[in-house]
């Protein structure tokens, strides 16, 4: 099992070193998202807030720093920057906070990023329409047609355009300054070669559905990773991105 030589994997740059080890491990590239000041505390590095990747190209707020922007387009990542800049309140931070896969994009797309829908159309991808502006924080696609989320309003949208979902109550995830986080922000499917992973930040064992979700990333042809110890924690996940291709 070893990531692909081709992709990098954008993380909160608070993710202890110990759990970005075991993602190392795995063979990829790990990169650190900002911490920007002006986000709650809980969610200022969360990469999900920062970027969207649409295929080959990564949708980078229009607030990201030269320095970062230059890393990553020294990795060969085609970085396109959003229409609009973070901000507060709600929903000025959740932009680009779309769930993508599976040839879809899940989202309240009347504040989706205007750059990011213009990407998703030009791709081809059909656009969902939910009422949780929280998308990617809420949903994350598992692969093979498969999502896993909170929102019962996401998860109806999802199965009625034919995808299978896995539903679990909210709560039961850590996130500071927060009553609980998401569930979408502890998965993050990544593929490793041939492998598809799903990198869980904790223990399915002390999840309230873990039994039953990691039956259902099985079921979807899926290997969970546990890349931490305890309970759950949403880090916002991390964002797989390609190298441009010439």
């Amino acid at each position: 099992m070893a990531g692909s030589e081709e992709s990098i994997l954008i993380a909160d740059p608070r993710t202890p070193d110990c759990e970005v080890r075991v993602i190392e491990s795995l063979g990829f590239k790990v990169v650190a998202a900002e911490c920007l000041d002006f986000l709650y505390e809980g969610v200022k590095g969360h990469p999900d807030l920062q970027f969207a990747p649409v295929g080959d190209r990564l949708i980078c707020h229009r607030g990201i720093s030269k320095v970062k922007l230059r890393e990553l387009q020294g990795h060969g990542v085609e970085c396109v920057q959003s229409l609009s800049a973070l901000a507060l309140p709600y929903p000025g931070h959740v932009i680009l906070n779309a769930s993508i896969g599976g040839g879809a994009l899940v989202h309240r797309t009347d504040i989706t990023d205007g750059a990011l829908l213009e990407e998703a159309i030009r791709q081809g991808l059909r656009l969902i329409d939910v009422r949780q502006g929280y998308g990617r924080c809420s949903t994350s696609y598992i692969g093979d047609g498969c999502f896993a989320t909170n929102d019962r309003g996401v998860a109806a949208a999802l199965s009625e355009n034919g995808f299978r979902v896995f539903i679990s109550p909210y709560g039961d995830v850590e996130l500071e300054g927060f009553d609980y986080g998401f569930l979408g922000g502890c998965l993050s499917m990544v593929m490793a070669g041939t492998d598809r992973l799903v990198l869980v930040s904790g223990n399915l064992n002390e999840y309230v559905m873990g039994r039953e979700l990691r039956e259902f990333i099985k079921s979807s042809g899926a290997i969970p990773v546990e890349v931490r110890k305890g309970r759950l924690k949403d880090r916002g996940s991390v964002l797989q991105v390609f190298k441009k291709r010439n």
